[in-house]
């Protein structure tokens, strides 16, 4: 098998994988034919949009106990909570209270690429010893050239250019951002404390006040996650 049909085939296996874990239902999911997967061409990609929320609502703040949800971050047991005993520390846990968190990737794009070009563009960056061997000997089987590299198919992992902005002023409440939609990350932790007593009783208790706590946010408000920009492409592939 060609490096080309490699190339080709890890990204098809890729996208189907992709496709699978982020489809809503099975009944939404359609099996292909082989003969419908050989006829996918290079331009065939796929967009993704990849929401981690833990404890979370869309817009970063904790769950409330709101309609539809099923816990309450701010109730008196504080069921947003995980605790952690070490070997030889029974009965003893440390444990980190009130946490919620939000990873957004939003319209990362996955496609096929049918040759690299550009390879050696920036001297400053490109090193043909990466493709050698221990003894010097060359691991691609079209010789450790410029040119042969270029040939090489790959895999194209790439963000839309944004274009951020930040709209400046004396009052806080108008200093506002945008096109920074790339990625969003936001995490709360309450406080961290130290907790004594069986695992029935030790994660849940609140004797002990919180030594550690954090906020990953942005300016916008309390809850709101940070939020990133990012353009440019990603060429991976493999020998």
């Amino acid at each position: 098998m060609t490096m080309r049909n490699i190339a080709f085939e890890s990204f098809r296996c890729l996208s189907l994988a992709l496709v699978s874990l982020f489809a809503i239902t099975a009944h939404a999911m359609q099996p292909m034919a082989e003969e419908e997967m050989g006829n996918t061409l290079a331009q065939d990609g796929v967009s993704l949009r990849l929401e981690l929320l833990i404890n979370a609502k869309p817009d970063g703040s904790p769950m409330n106990g709101a309609a539809g949800e099923e816990i309450d971050c701010g109730a008196p047991s504080d069921p947003c909570r995980f605790a952690l005993q070490f070997a030889g520390r029974d009965d003893k846990w440390l444990v980190f209270k009130g946490y919620s968190g939000i990873l957004r990737i939003n319209d990362i794009r996955l496609d096929a690429q049918e040759q690299m070009v550009g390879v050696g563009s920036n001297p400053a960056y490109f090193n043909i010893a990466k493709f050698q061997g221990v003894g010097g000997g060359c691991l691609l089987p079209g010789g450790c050239t410029v040119a042969n590299l270029n040939s090489l198919p790959a895999l194209r992992l790439s963000y839309p250019d944004t274009t951020p902005g930040f709209a400046t002023g004396a009052n806080p409440a108008a200093q506002v951002s945008s096109g920074f939609t790339s990625l969003e990350i936001g995490i709360i932790l309450s406080g961290v404390s130290v907790e004594f007593g069986n695992e029935s009783v030790g994660p849940l208790a609140n004797a002990n006040a919180p030594f550690l706590g954090f906020n990953v946010g942005d300016v916008a408000s309390a809850t709101a996650p940070s939020k990133i920009a990012i353009g440019g492409n990603a060429l991976i592939f493999g020998f």
